[in-house]
């Protein structure tokens, strides 16, 4: 059955006819959070391009991946010279590029050119089992440059670069800023002075106030060394030193006084080194020993020793230091006083030994100025080991003398690397 409805849109167009209608505000809200979340969606061919761009990226990386691998099982995994073999493109060398007359292209490839270190030979990345994959995984696709010169600044920078980030050497294989062998030139500056002592068998041939005038008449000066020596390393804080150095010991002599006079006799005696004769009594006064002045004894000596070298931080080291010295008396100057009748003579050659031998002890601390170059000082001790007077006289002469040293000592390896 039809029914006839009409009316009713008739009646409901009139009723609603000129009615204004005003939602709520928490409506409006919701509202407006929905067109803004539809805003912020992307839209469908966003997605369509970023997926597009994606799948030929992938693409052109895994063709050139499988390139690059090709190039490396060809090749034995020869190192840096692999970019080089798989390169369609040949970079000129400098004399073609002068040839063609091209200074700015020169001066390009001067200033993109880098050495090639040479720490590991390509011959034994051959050896190594694994370089291969390793290179695999490290090469960068093959380039095709656009221009010449361009050309010239990639191929002359990419062995350098396959160096540097593929067998560049570990830091502890690297060589050390010290060498096994020093150079060291060395300076004391000492209080010196002669201990005398009697030679007991003898006694007898010594005046029985020469002692105590020495005592009274002598004063020890300075001893100056200069020496120079070849030092090299046996342990880590071990060091063998030898060399040669020079050196002078000067005394201060100061004599006033008026004593008796020895009185000896020949028979039945032996003489001593200088020709006397044991003392059996005294006489009246001898002469006058009036003098004032400096008495010296020069060496030349050879020096053997070994010094032991812990750290002492970062930059330093303590230093101690035993050595022996074999001396030669070069020349002396100044006058002495006899033993035996105490009176005033020069010094002369006769009277020592040629050679006689010497002991050294030092400890200090050594720091290291810059790299191969070290500055030390120490203080030290010496004396003569072996009489400096002939075999046969009747008095021991030992010769003595403390004060400081300071030393430079020179890596002969040459500092760092």
């Amino acid at each position: 059955m039809n029914r006839d409805n009409s009316h009713i849109d008739e009646w409901l167009k009139q009723q609603l006819e000129g009615v204004e209608l005003t939602p709520a505000p928490e409506m409006w809200e919701a509202i407006e959070a929905k067109m803004d979340a539809r805003k912020r969606r992307f839209p469908l061919w966003a997605w369509v391009s970023a997926a597009s761009i994606a799948v030929v990226s992938l693409g052109v990386w895994v063709a050139s991946h499988s390139v690059s691998s090709s190039a490396v099982s060809e090749s034995g995994a020869q190192g840096p010279a692999l970019v080089e073999s798989q390169s369609p493109v040949i970079a000129p060398s400098p004399e073609q590029s002068v040839s063609a007359g091209s200074a700015e292209h020169e001066a390009n490839v001067g200033l993109y050119r880098a050495p090639i270190p040479s720490t590991f030979p390509s011959s034994s990345l051959a050896s190594t089992s694994g370089v291969g994959e390793v290179y695999q995984g490290l090469l960068p696709p093959v380039f095709e440059p656009y221009s010449k010169a361009l050309s010239i600044r990639v191929f002359r920078l990419e062995p350098f670069l396959q160096n540097q980030l593929v067998v560049s050497a570990p830091r502890d294989s690297q060589r050390s800023d010290k060498g096994p062998w020093y150079l060291e030139v060395g300076f004391d500056q000492n209080q010196t002075g002669i201990l005398y002592s009697a030679v007991p068998v003898r006694s007898s041939y010594i005046h029985k106030n020469y002692f105590d005038r020495v005592q009274q008449g002598e004063f020890s000066l300075q001893s100056a060394r200069l020496s120079f020596s070849v030092q090299r390393d046996i342990q880590e804080h071990l060091r063998l030193h030898a060399g040669l150095a020079w050196a002078q010991n000067r005394r201060g002599q100061s004599f006033d006084f008026q004593d008796s006079m020895p009185a000896s006799s020949a028979v039945g005696t032996v003489a001593d080194a200088f020709g006397n004769y044991p003392i059996f009594g005294y006489l009246s006064p001898g002469p006058r020993v009036q003098y004032q002045g400096q008495s010296t004894l020069n060496f030349l000596s050879i020096p053997v020793g070994l010094s032991f070298r812990p750290e002492a931080g970062r930059h330093g080291n303590w230093v101690m230091d035993a050595q022996l010295q074999a001396n030669l008396i070069s020349g002396q100057g100044g006058k002495t006083l006899n033993y035996h009748y105490l009176t005033l003579e020069d010094w002369s050659d006769d009277a020592f030994q040629t050679w006689f031998l010497s002991a050294r002890v030092a400890a200090g601390w050594e720091r290291e100025l810059r790299p191969g170059l070290s500055w030390s000082i120490l203080g030290n001790m010496q004396g003569a080991m072996t009489p400096l007077y002939q075999a046969g006289s009747a008095v021991k002469a030992h010769a003595w003398s403390a004060g400081l040293s300071t030393q430079l000592i020179w890596s002969l390896k040459g500092g760092r690397p």
